[in-house]
């Protein structure tokens, strides 16, 4: 009879133990129900609007080679002009850049001395001549046959900003494949959630964001002088730029089946450190926008999704530290629960990735210790 108290004692911590982990599950589950329900009823804004586009990209020391597929993809869309603006000290770049222009007429240099990304987008975007500009990273490849389908969404004269789905090139290494994954999950789950609910994403991607050139003209400035507890902000210029046009008032979209890839990051050390600076700038940012008015006032779905940004990582680290928990306390029963848990959860949320490419389940035992991580 002792036997069986103690089994029943036993147990009945063990259920005690997991109640908080259980309360905390329930919440994170009904966020996804939530975006995943809302994200059904997503649908792509279409519309023609005939106007002139603009590409401008910021060039340092690029891979000539991607720089020459780069260019190619851009100009087979038959934009109205492509301005680059690149380094003084990128002798590579400019070279390259004006072999293209022997076959692509309308390609505009500007060579600077100013250091970082967001004086060479403001410079760029001061020379554009057209009514729409694509911001463009040198190494984002375009899909054929775009072009139109950009420009659709700003027949709405309220839309200001466009934003569309990026892929990797090719998942040949593990950081590409986890990148793959990342980016999946971004544009497959969250933006189509945001898309049908909201008139504002969290950021227009530098990788290709296109803007209604009078949305960001008067913005240039403050991009370039922006600056959070008093220090100059160098990267995160897009999530930047993309606050600051839907902060005076315009909308953004998402266009879903468009898709432009890039590289990505082949060594898994640089993607660490390429993660860390993103999450990094994308704090910054999102702290600034949840301390400013217009997101509140206007885009209340949007500020929750950022919130829950915040509070996702803290909920988040709990799973490994029950896990842990759970040997030190003698409950290895609820590891093996916890584990077999994190591969259920994962395969369900990471669905839409695994549609594409089913092979990656067998990713798991390193995707799960890596989204922790």
């Amino acid at each position: 009879m002792s036997n069986i108290q103690a089994l029943i004692a036993h147990y009945g911590d063990f259920i005690f133990f997991i109640i908080p982990l259980g309360i905390i599950g329930i919440w994170r589950w009904t966020v996804w129900l939530i975006r995943k329900i809302g994200g059904q009823f997503y649908k792509m804004p279409h519309g023609f609007y005939p106007a002139t586009l603009s590409i401008v990209t910021p060039i340092y020391n690029e891979d000539p080679a991607v720089l020459r597929r780069a260019f190619r993809s851009w100009a087979e869309n038959e934009p109205d002009e492509i301005i680059a603006v690149i380094d003084f000290s990128d002798e590579s770049s400019i070279k390259g850049f004006k072999e293209f222009q022997r076959d692509f007429a309308n390609a505009k240099l500007i060579v600077t001395q100013k250091p970082g990304k967001r004086p060479a987008l403001a410079d760029g975007v001061r020379a554009a001549k057209s009514e729409i500009v694509a911001l463009v990273d040198s190494d984002t490849f375009w899909s054929p046959n775009i072009k139109n389908i950009l420009l659709g969404p700003f027949a709405d004269p309220r839309v200001g900003g466009v934003a569309v789905r990026q892929d990797v090139l090719k998942t040949d290494t593990l950081a590409r494949r986890l990148f793959k994954i990342h980016l999946d999950l971004r544009y497959l789950f969250e933006f189509p959630f945001l898309g049908a609910l909201e008139t504002a994403l969290p950021c227009l991607s530098g990788r290709t964001a296109v803007y209604r050139r009078s949305a960001i003209a008067d913005k240039m400035h403050a991009l370039e002088t922006e600056k959070f507890w008093g220090k100059l902000m160098i990267s995160g210029d897009d999530k930047s730029l993309t606050h600051l046009i839907q902060g005076a008032g315009w909308e953004t979209k998402f266009l879903r089946d468009v898709r432009v890839y890039t590289p990505g990051t082949a060594g898994f050390w640089e993607y660490i450190q390429q993660q860390l600076r993103w999450t990094r700038n994308g704090l910054r940012s999102d702290f600034k926008a949840l301390n400013s008015r217009w997101i509140w006032r206007d885009h209340k779905i949007l500020a929750l999704h950022m919130l829950d940004k915040f509070i996702q990582p803290v909920t988040l680290m709990l799973s490994p530290m029950y896990f842990i928990a759970a040997f030190y306390f003698g409950f290895p029963e609820l590891a093996v629960v916890i584990g077999a848990w994190w591969i259920s959860s994962r395969t369900v949320k990471l669905y839409p990735h695994l549609k594409e490419v089913p092979m990656d389940v067998f990713m798991l035992p390193i995707y799960i210790p890596f989204s922790f991580f």
